[in-house]
């Protein structure tokens, strides 16, 4: 799970569909991303972050917060 990704989409107001489109995957394969299930690729995650305007590093954090 990516806290981080999950917020910055939600103050952008960019849901999973959306991603998945520009990644160019279905939305079944986008949800197993962001559960962890999958592993976001490489160019994938820099479309993310392009389209987001954050670091990788901060997105794609795992740690939960206290």
């Amino acid at each position: 799970m990516y806290p981080n990704l999950m917020a910055e989409m939600a103050r952008a107001r960019i849901q999973q569909k959306e991603l998945a489109k520009d990644l160019g995957i279905t939305e079944k394969t986008m949800s197993a991303k962001m559960r962890g299930e999958a592993d976001f690729k490489l160019g994938e995650m820099r479309v993310i972050r392009n389209k987001l305007g954050k670091t990788m590093d901060y997105l794609f954090d795992t740690a939960q917060p206290a």
